[in-house]
Protein backbone atom coordinates (compact mmCIF):
# COMPACT_ATOMS: atom_id res chain seq x y z
CA UNK A 1 0.00 0.00 0.00
CA UNK A 2 2.49 2.75 0.93
CA UNK A 3 4.76 1.81 -2.10
CA UNK A 4 1.86 3.28 -4.40
CA UNK A 5 2.15 6.44 -2.81
CA UNK A 6 5.80 6.48 -3.60
CA UNK A 7 5.38 5.34 -7.11
CA UNK A 8 2.79 7.64 -7.84
CA UNK A 9 5.00 11.01 -6.00
CA UNK A 10 7.94 9.50 -7.98
CA UNK A 11 6.31 10.00 -11.20
CA UNK A 12 4.54 13.16 -10.61
CA UNK A 13 7.87 14.40 -9.90
CA UNK A 14 9.94 12.80 -13.10
CA UNK A 15 12.00 10.40 -10.97
CA UNK A 16 10.60 7.17 -11.09
CA UNK A 17 13.35 5.70 -14.07
CA UNK A 18 15.89 5.96 -11.40
CA UNK A 19 14.73 4.54 -8.11
CA UNK A 20 15.21 1.48 -7.56
CA UNK A 21 12.48 -0.47 -4.91
CA UNK A 22 13.77 -3.19 -3.28
CA UNK A 23 11.40 -4.71 -0.72
CA UNK A 24 13.05 -7.48 1.48
CA UNK A 25 15.45 -7.48 4.02
CA UNK A 26 17.78 -4.57 4.39
CA UNK A 27 21.47 -6.37 5.05
CA UNK A 28 20.43 -8.96 2.24
CA UNK A 29 19.49 -5.95 0.06
CA UNK A 30 22.52 -3.82 0.87
CA UNK A 31 24.80 -6.96 0.67
CA UNK A 32 23.35 -7.58 -3.01
CA UNK A 33 23.80 -4.58 -4.35
CA UNK A 34 27.71 -3.90 -5.89
CA UNK A 35 30.36 -2.91 -3.46
CA UNK A 36 31.92 -0.03 -5.49
CA UNK A 37 30.64 3.75 -4.80
CA UNK A 38 27.46 4.17 -6.49
CA UNK A 39 25.10 5.59 -4.33
CA UNK A 40 24.74 9.26 -4.04
CA UNK A 41 22.19 9.42 -1.01
CA UNK A 42 20.71 6.78 1.31
CA UNK A 43 17.83 7.60 4.14
CA UNK A 44 18.16 4.95 7.23
CA UNK A 45 15.21 4.93 9.15
CA UNK A 46 14.99 1.20 10.25
CA UNK A 47 15.38 -0.81 12.80
CA UNK A 48 17.82 0.25 15.28
CA UNK A 49 19.64 -2.39 16.78
CA UNK A 50 20.55 -3.15 12.89
CA UNK A 51 21.75 0.49 12.55
CA UNK A 52 25.33 -0.04 12.67
CA UNK A 53 24.96 -2.68 10.25
CA UNK A 54 23.47 -0.76 7.79
CA UNK A 55 26.45 2.36 7.80
CA UNK A 56 28.91 -0.26 7.65
CA UNK A 57 27.30 -2.14 4.19
CA UNK A 58 26.18 1.54 2.71
CA UNK A 59 29.24 3.84 3.69
CA UNK A 60 31.71 1.67 1.15
CA UNK A 61 29.07 1.92 -1.34
CA UNK A 62 28.35 5.53 -1.25
CA UNK A 63 29.69 8.29 -3.71
CA UNK A 64 32.74 10.73 -2.41
CA UNK A 65 30.57 14.01 -0.97
CA UNK A 66 27.32 11.42 -1.10
CA UNK A 67 25.29 11.78 1.75
CA UNK A 68 23.34 9.43 4.65
CA UNK A 69 20.78 10.90 6.42
CA UNK A 70 19.91 8.38 9.95
CA UNK A 71 16.37 9.44 11.30
CA UNK A 72 15.79 8.78 14.97
CA UNK A 73 19.33 9.57 16.54
CA UNK A 74 18.15 11.44 19.79
CA UNK A 75 15.89 8.12 20.36
CA UNK A 76 13.31 10.88 22.51
CA UNK A 77 16.02 11.93 24.32
CA UNK A 78 17.05 8.00 25.60
CA UNK A 79 20.82 8.40 24.31
CA UNK A 80 21.41 10.54 27.38
CA UNK A 81 20.79 7.96 29.52
CA UNK A 82 24.00 6.32 30.88
CA UNK A 83 21.63 3.37 31.67
CA UNK A 84 20.22 3.24 28.43
CA UNK A 85 19.07 -0.23 26.87
CA UNK A 86 17.17 -1.29 24.18
CA UNK A 87 17.16 0.56 21.05
CA UNK A 88 18.36 3.90 23.09
CA UNK A 89 21.31 1.54 23.39
CA UNK A 90 21.40 0.69 20.61
CA UNK A 91 21.26 4.33 19.28
CA UNK A 92 23.72 5.58 21.37
CA UNK A 93 26.42 3.18 20.15
CA UNK A 94 25.38 3.92 16.58
CA UNK A 95 25.84 7.61 16.91
CA UNK A 96 29.38 7.14 18.27
CA UNK A 97 30.34 4.47 15.95
CA UNK A 98 29.33 7.57 13.38
CA UNK A 99 31.37 9.82 14.89
CA UNK A 100 34.08 8.27 15.02
CA UNK A 101 33.96 7.10 11.26
CA UNK A 102 36.94 8.71 9.52
CA UNK A 103 35.29 8.06 5.95
CA UNK A 104 32.63 10.37 7.23
CA UNK A 105 32.12 13.91 7.88
CA UNK A 106 28.63 13.79 10.00
CA UNK A 107 26.49 15.95 12.52
CA UNK A 108 23.51 15.32 14.34
CA UNK A 109 21.21 17.46 14.26
CA UNK A 110 18.34 18.27 16.95
CA UNK A 111 15.46 18.65 14.91
CA UNK A 112 12.29 16.32 15.92
CA UNK A 113 14.02 12.83 16.78
CA UNK A 114 17.10 13.52 15.66
CA UNK A 115 19.16 13.75 12.12
CA UNK A 116 22.54 12.63 11.74
CA UNK A 117 23.64 14.04 8.05
CA UNK A 118 26.67 12.75 6.94
CA UNK A 119 29.02 13.33 4.25
CA UNK A 120 31.25 10.69 2.56
CA UNK A 121 35.22 12.23 2.17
Amino acid sequence: EWTAYGREAWAKAGVADRIDLRIAPALDTLRAMPAEPHIDFAYLDADKGGYIAYWEELVPRIRQGGLIAVDNVLFHGGVTDPGATGSAAAIKEFNDHAAADARMDSVLLTVADGLTLARKK
